[in-house]
C-alpha cells in the first residue's frame, strides 16, 4: 500500500537492483499531512483540509515525500478512524531510517479519558464518562515516526469547540484541548509544537482562509524555508502569539523538544543557524509567559462580562466591550501582582462573576492611599497614583453590572489622576451610559485636551465621537456632524504620514458611519449613502488587508448592512437585498467558523432579519417568513442556552414581531397574536426583573399597540382599544418620567392616534379628534424643537391628514380640506429636500389621495382627478424605479381603483371599466408571484367588485354578476383558510349584497332574498362579537334595508315595513350614541325616505309625505350646517321633488 501511495506522487520510492527492493524512505525527508473538517458526530470545522493542502504542497515543493491516501494529490483528508490508522501503519514503514519524518495534523484533538488523542471524522465521546470511540491516541502517531532519524509533530488541533451545539452540556470545566504531553527523555532529535498551549483552544480561522497557526507558518516557511526547523518555529509561535493578541484572543503555541533540537530545514541541504536565535527563544519565551497570563485575565473577563449577562449585546460596540475587558485585565492583573491568598481567592471568585473579595481589596488600598497622600505632601503623587489604580480596578469591575457605580469610581480616579488620558475616557463611556450626559461631555473635553496635548490620536478621534454621540442624542445633528467631521480630519491628518495604519484607517471609516447616520437622521439619504459606502470601501480594504481577523470580518458585515439600510430606504430594494446578501457573506463564515461563538450567531440572527426585512417589503412573504423563521430559531436557541442573559431573550421577542408581521400579511391572524402574546410575556418577565429598564417598558407598551393592530384587523375593536389604552399609559408614564427623550414622547403621541383610529371605528367621532388633535399637539412640539428633524415633520403631516379624515367623517368638509391641505404642504417641502427619497415620495402619493378625497365630498371632481392622476404618475414612478418593489407595484393597481372611482362617479362608465380591467391584470401578475399571498387576492376581490359596479352602470348585468361572483368566490376561500378574520367575513357579506342587486335588477327576487339574507346573518354575528363597533352595526342596519328592498319589490309591503323599521331602530341607536354624526343623521333622513316607498305604494300619501318632510327638514339642517357638501344638497332636491310629485 505504501509503496502505490508513494508512486502515486510521480517520484521514484522503490529501485529494483538485481532483485533487491530499497524502501524510499531511507536517508530521505518523508511527510504525513492530516486535514479533517467533515466530523460526523463533533462539530464541522471549515480550514484544516485546506490548510493540510497547501502544507503538502509546500513540504513537496521543497524536496519532502508527502504520502497521499486518495493516490491522486499529496496529503490525506477527513479520514476515519480506519483510514488514519492504514495511513500511520503506511507511514511507519516509510518513516523507517528516513533523515526527517515530519507529521503535521489538522483538525479535532484533545484529552480524553485515554489521554491525547487525534479524532477521525468518525470518533465519538461520551458526556459522561469522556471515554472516546474510533480514536487514535497521539502517542501511536509517535511511535509511527520512531525509526525516523529527526522526527518534527506539528498538531494544529484544538479547534474551537469540538461538541456540537448542547450535545455535552454537563461537560463542566473539561478541558476540550490536549494535556500536556509525555514524551520519553531519551527521545532524540525530537520537537512536537501545537497551535496552542495545554488546556486552551485554537482558532480554525475564518472559513476559507488558513488558521493563525497556519497562516504564520507558511510565511515563515516562505521567508526563510533554510532556518532550521526549531528556529523557524519560534518565529510562527511569535507571530500567532502577536497577531492572535491583536485580534483579541491570545493563542500560545507550545514546543516540546527532546534529545536535542531537530538540524533539519524546509529547504533541505541549504540549511543556516540564525545567529539571533538564541535571543529569539528568549523573547518567544518571555512573550509566551505575559501572554499566559494576559491569557489567563482575557478567560477571567469573558466570563465576568458573561455573568454580567452582556454576551451578545448588540447595543454594546466592539470598542466598548473591549474597554470592559481591559479593565477587567488590569484589574485582574494587579491582584495577580499582590500575590498573597486573599488576591488568588479574589480572583477566582472573579472568574465566577463575583466581584465583592477584589473590590474589598481595591477599596482598602484605595482609601488608604488617599489618606497617605493627603497627609503627606512630600510622597503625594506616589500615593494618589496607587490610589487611583485602585479606584480604576473597582470602576472596572462595576461597569459590566452598575456602570454608575463605575462612573463614580472613574470620576474619583479622574480627580486623583488627572493626567490620565484613559481614566477621562473610561468616566465620559459609563457617565454617558448611566446617562449623566452633562457628566460624560465635560469628560470627553478633558480626555480630547489632554490627548491632543499629548498628540494621542486615537483619543482625540474616540474623544470627538464620544462628544458627537451625546450631542446626536440631544437632537443637535449639526453640532455632532462637526465633531464628526473633525474626527475624520484628524485620521487624514495623520494617514498622510502613516498610510498602511490599518487601524488608523479604521477610525476614519467609523467616523464616516457616524457622519452617514447623522445624514440619514437629517433625511439627506444620498449624502448618508455616500459616507456609508467610504465606510463599506475601508471595511473591504482593511478585511482583505487581514482574512483571518474577526473583528474586520465583523466590520465588513456592518459596513454592508449600512448600505443596504439606505439603499432600502430609498426604495431600492433590489440593490439593498444583494447588499444584504454581501453582508452575510462574512457574518456566515465567521458563524460557521465557531458555531459556540454567540455574538457571532447573533449577527448571523441580525443579517438573516436584514434580508427577511426588504424580501417582506418587495412582497415575497414566503421567503421572508423563512428568513425571519431561521433568525427565531437562532434566538430561541441562544436563549434556551443561557435563559438568564436577558438579551437573548430580548432579541428572541424582535423576530417574534417579525415574523408575526409576515404572518398577518398571510391572513395568519391566530398564529401572529399567539406570537406577539408571546413577545408580551417575554417583555413582562424582563420588565419584572429589571423595572428601571427603561427600554424594555418602551418595548412592552410597543408590543400591545401591535396586539392592538391585529385586533383591529380582526374587527374586535374593544380589544384593540384595551390593547392600545394598555400601551398609552405604559408609555406616558416613561415620557413623563423621561422628559428629555424625544422619542418616547413621539411614542406616546403614536399612541393617541391609534386610540383615534378605534374611537372612529367604532363611531366616536368627538372621542377620536380629541385624540387626533393631542397627537397632532405633540407632533408639532416636537418639530418646532428641532426644525431638521424630518421625521417630526412627518409626524405632524400624518397628524393632520388624521384631523383631515375626522373633520370629512363629521360633515366639515372645508376644515378637512384644510387639514389635508396643510399635510400635503409639508410633504411637498420634504420631497423637495430630497426628490429621490422614495418614502416621502409614497407619502406625497398618499396625501395626494387625501386632499382628492375632501374635493370630492366637496363635489369637485375634476380638481380630484388632477390629484389622483398626479399621485399615480409619482406611484408609477416608484414601481418603474424598482420593479423588484412588490407594495410599489400593488399600490399602483389601487391607484388605478381610485381613479376609475372618479370616473364612475363622472358617468364615464367604460373609461372606468378600462381603467379597472388595467388594474385587474396588475394584480393578477403580481398573484403569480406569491399565490398565497392574502393581500393580493383581497385586491382582486375589490377589483372584481369595482368591475362589477362599471358593469351595473352599463347595464350589462350578466358581466355585473359574474364579476360579483367572482367577488364572492374569492371572499369565501379567504374565509376558508381563516374563519375567524373577521375583515374577510364582512367582504364575504358585501359580496352576498352585491350578489343580491343584479338579482333584483334581473328580476330573480327569491336568489336576491337568499343572498341579503346570507349577508345579514354574517353581519349580526360580526356585531354580536363586537357590539360597540359601529361600522358592524351599521352593516346590519343596511342589510335590514336591502331585504326591505327585495320584499318591496316582492309586493310584500309588510315584510318590507318590518325589515326598514329594524333599520331604523338601530340607526337611531346610533343616532342617539353620537348626535353630531351626521352620517348617522342622513341615514335617519333615508329610513323616512324608506317609510314612504311603503305609504306611498299602499295609497297613503300624507303618511308618505309626512316622512318625505322629515326627511327633507333633517337634510336640509344638514346642508345649512356643511353648505360644502354638494351630495346633500342633491339629497334635499330628491326630497323635494318626491313631495312635489304627491301634493300634485
Amino acid at each position: 500500500m505504501m509503496l502505490r501511495r508513494v508512486l502515486a506522487l510521480g517520484i521514484v520510492t522503490a529501485a529494483i537492483v538485481a532483485g533487491q527492493t530499497t524502501l524510499a524512505g531511507a536517508a530521505g525527508r518523508v511527510a504525513l499531512v492530516i486535514g479533517n473538517n467533515s466530523y460526523e458526530k463533533m462539530s464541522s470545522l471549515n480550514n484544516p483540509v485546506g490548510d493540510a493542502t497547501r502544507l503538502a504542497e509546500t513540504l513537496l515543493d521543497h524536496g519532502f515525500e508527502v504520502m497521499s491516501c486518495d493516490d491522486d494529490k499529496p496529503g490525506c483528508f477527513d479520514l476515519d478512524r480506519s483510514g488514519l490508522n492504514d495511513a500511520l501503519e503506511d507511514f511507519e514503514e516509510l518513516a523507517y531510517g528516513a533523515s526527517v519524518a515530519l507529521v503535521f495534523y489538522a483538525g479535532h484533538g484533545m484529552q480524553t479519558a485515554e489521554g491525547n488523542v487525534l479524532a477521525p471524522v468518525d470518533m465519538e465521546i461520551s458526556c459522561g464518562t469522556w471515554k472516546a470511540r474510533r480514536e487514535v491516541l497521539l502517542d501511536d502517531v509517535l511511535e509511527a515516526m520512531e525509526g525516523a532519524q529527526q522526527k518534527i509533530v506539528i498538531l494544529d488541533a484544538c479547534r474551537n469547540d469540538p461538541f456540537q451545539a448542547q450535545q455535552c452540556l454537563d461537560r463542566g470545566a473539561r478541558p476540550l484541548s490536549f494535556d500536556s504531553f509525555a514524551v520519553p527523555d531519551s527521545a532524540s532529535r525530537f520537537l512536537l509544537i501545537t497551535s496552542t498551549r495545554a488546556g486552551q483552544l485554537a482558532q480554525d480561522g475564518v472559513p476559507g482562509a488558513h488558521s493563525p497557526f497556519a497562516e504564520a507558518l507558511f510565511h515563515w516557511m516562505e521567508n526563510e524555508p533554510q532556518a532550521p526547523f526549531a528556529q523557524m518555529l519560534d518565529r510562527v509561535t511569535k507571530r500567532v502569539i502577536e497577531r492572535t493578541t491583536a485580534a483579541n484572543f491570545t493563542q500560545i503555541p507550545e514546543i516540546l523538544i527532546r534529545g536535542g533540537a531537530p538540524e533539519a530545514c524546509l529547504s533541505g541541504d541549504a540549511c543556516s543557524n540564525d545567529p539571533q536565535a538564541a535571543a529569539l527563544r528568549i523573547e518567544v519565551e518571555k512573550l509566551r509567559s505575559e501572554n499566559e497570563r494576559n491569557q489567563e485575565l482575557a478567560e477571567i473577563g469573558a466570563a465576568y462580562v458573561r455573568s454580567a449577562g452582556l454576551d451578545g449585546n448588540q447595543n454594546l460596540s466592539p470598542e466598548d466591550r473591549q474597554r470592559i475587558l481591559d479593565g477587567i485585565a488590569k484589574a485582574g492583573k494587579a491582584l495577580i501582582e499582590r500575590n498573597d491568598n486573599r488576591a488568588e481567592r479574589a480572583l477566582a471568585l472573579l472568574r465566577n462573576g463575583n466581584e465583592t473579595a477584589a473590590e474589598e481589596l481595591f477599596n482598602e488600598v484605595l482609601e488608604t492611599r488617599a489618606t497617605q497622600a493627603r497627609a503627606a505632601a512630600e510622597i503625594e503623587a506616589a500615593q494618589r497614583k496607587e490610589a487611583a489604580d485602585a479606584a480604576r480596578h473597582i470602576a472596572s469591575l462595576a461597569w459590566p453590572k452598575d456602570v454608575g457605580k463605575a462612573a463614580r469610581y472613574y470620576g474619583q480616579a479622574a480627580e486623583l489622576d488627572p493626567d490620565d488620558i484613559q481614566t477621562w475616557m473610561n468616566y465620559a463611556y459609563t457617565s454617558r451610559d448611566a446617562g449623566s450626559t452633562t457628566q460624560a461631555l465635560r469628560a470627553f473635553r478633558e480626555a480630547s485636551a489632554r490627548a491632543r496635548d499629548n498628540d494621542q490620536i486615537s483619543n482625540r478621534i474616540w474623544a470627538a465621537f464620544g462628544q458627537g454621540d451625546i450631542i446626536k442624542s440631544q437632537g443637535r445633528l449639526d453640532r455632532a456632524l462637526e465633531f464628526y467631521h473633525a474626527a475624520a480630519s484628524v485620521s487624514e491628518t495623520y494617514l498622510q504620514d502613516h498610510p498602511d495604519d490599518i487601524y488608523a484607517i479604521r477610525n476614519r471609516s467609523v467616523a464616516f458611519e457616524r457622519i452617514g447616520n447623522v445624514l440619514l437622521s437629517t433625511g439627506d439619504l444620498a449624502g448618508a449613502l455616500d459616507a456609508f459606502q467610504r465606510r463599506l470601501d475601508a471595511a473591504i480594504e482593511i478585511a482583505e488587508s487581514d482574512p483571518g481577523n474577526t473583528l474586520f470580518q465583523r466590520d465588513l458585515g456592518v459596513a454592508w448592512g449600512k448600505v443596504g439600510d439606505i439603499l432600502k430606504n430609498q426604495g431600492n430594494l433590489g440593490a439593498a437585498l444583494a447588499a444584504f446578501k454581501k453582508g452575510a457573506e462574512p457574518v456566515n463564515k465567521l458563524a460557521e467558523s465557531n458555531a459556540n461563538n454567540t455574538e457571532w450567531q447573533s449577527d448571523l440572527a441580525y443579517s438573516a432579519t436584514r434580508i427577511g426585512s426588504v424580501l417582506f417589503a418587495q412582497g415575497d412573504l414566503t421567503e421572508a417568513l423563512a428568513a425571519f423563521e431561521k433568525a427565531l430559531a437562532i434566538r430561541d436557541k441562544l436563549a434556551q442556552g443561557d435563559p438568564n442573559n436577558t438579551n437573548w431573550s430580548f432579541d428572541v421577542n424582535g423576530s417574534l414581531w417579525n415574523v408575526a408581521d409576515v404572518e398577518v400579511n398571510l391572513g395568519r391572524l391566530a398564529s401572529a397574536i399567539e406570537k406577539l402574546e408571546r413577545s408580551r410575556d417575554i417583555l413582562l418577565g424582563l420588565v419584572a426583573s429589571d423595572p428601571d429598564n427603561a427600554v424594555w417598558r418602551r418595548d412592552y407598551s410597543v408590543v400591545f399597540n401591535r396586539i392592538g393592530d391585529i385586533r383591529v384587523s380582526q374587527g374586535n375593536l374593544s380589544a384593540a382599544l384595551t390593547a392600545f389604552s394598555t400601551a398609552e399609559k405604559i408609555i406616558s408614564s416613561l415620557s413623563q418620567a423621561y422628559p428629555e427623550n424625544l422619542v418616547w414622547k413621539r411614542d406616546w403621541s403614536l399612541s393617541h392616534e391609534k386610540i383615534g383610529d378605534v374611537l372612529v371605528a367604532q363611531g366616536n367621532l368627538a372621542g377620536a379628534l380629541a385624540s387626533y388633535s393631542r397627537r397632532a399637539e405633540m407632533a408639532r412640539e416636537l418639530a418646532e424643537k428641532d426644525k431638521l428633524n424630518v421625521t417630526w415633520k412627518r409626524d405632524l403631516s400624518t397628524a393632520n391628514e388624521r384631523i383631515g379624515r375626522i373633520r370629512a367623517a363629521t360633515g366639515d368638509l372645508v376644515r378637512a380640506l384644510e387639514a389635508h391641505n396643510a399635510s400635503l404642504v409639508i410633504r411637498e417641502e420634504l420631497v423637495a429636500i430630497d426628490p429621490q427619497n422614495a418614502g416621502w415620495r409614497f407619502d406625497l402619493y398618499a396625501g395626494l389621495w387625501y386632499v382628492a378625497d375632501a374635493e370630492i365630498s366637496l363635489g369637485r371632481l375634476e380638481p380630484a382627478r388632477e390629484k389622483l392622476e398626479r399621485a399615480h404618475a409619482i406611484i408609477k414612478g416608484l414601481a418603474d424605479s424598482n420593479r423588484h418593489n412588490a407594495v410599489w407595484q400593488r399600490d399602483v393597481t389601487v391607484a388605478l381603483g381610485r381613479l376609475a372611482d372618479i370616473m364612475l362617479q363622472q358617468g364615464k362608465y367604460q373609461e372606468a371599466l378600462d381603467t379597472l380591467r388595467e388594474s385587474r391584470k396588475s394584480t393578477e401578475e403580481l398573484i403569480e408571484r406569491d399565490p398565497q399571498n392574502t393581500v393580493w387576492l383581497r385586491d382582486l376581490a375589490i377589483a372584481d367588485e369595482k368591475i362589477g359596479n362599471a358593469l351595473f352602470a352599463l347595464n350589462d348585468l350578466p358581466g355585473a354578476l359574474e364579476s360579483y361572483q367572482n367577488r364572492k368566490e374569492i371572499a369565501e376561500r379567504l374565509v376558508a383558510m381563516d374563519e375567524h378574520n373577521r375583515s374577510w367575513l364582512r367582504d364575504l357579506s358585501l359580496s352576498h349584497e352585491k350578489v343580491g342587486k343584479v338579482l333584483i335588477a334581473q328580476n330573480d327576487l327569491d336568489g336576491a332574498l337568499e343572498h341579503q339574507r346570507a349577508s345579514l346573518d354574517i353581519r349580526k354575528e360580526l356585531h354580536a362579537s363586537d357590539p360597540l363597533n359601529v361600522t358592524w352595526k351599521r352593516d346590519v342596519a343596511i342589510a335590514h334595508e336591502k331585504i326591505g328592498d327585495v320584499y318591496y319589490e316582492k309586493g310584500q309591503y309588510a315584510d318590507a315595513m318590518a325589515e326598514y323599521e329594524a333599520r331604523a331602530v338601530l340607526i337611531d341607536e346610533l343616532a342617539e350614541a353620537d348626535p353630531a354624526n351626521p352620517d348617522w343623521q342622513r341615514d335617519i333622513a333615508v329610513s323616512h325616505a324608506k317609510f314612504s316607498l311603503i305609504y306611498r305604494a299602499e295609497q297613503e300619501p300624507s303618511k308618505a309625505i309626512e316622512h318625505l318632510r322629515e326627511g327633507h327638514r333633517i337634510m336640509t339642517d344638514l346642508v345649512a350646517k356643511y353648505p360644502a357638501w354638494s351630495v346633500w344638497q342633491n339629497d334635499v332636491a330628491w326630497f323635494a321633488g318626491q313631495i312635489e310629485q304627491l301634493q300634485q
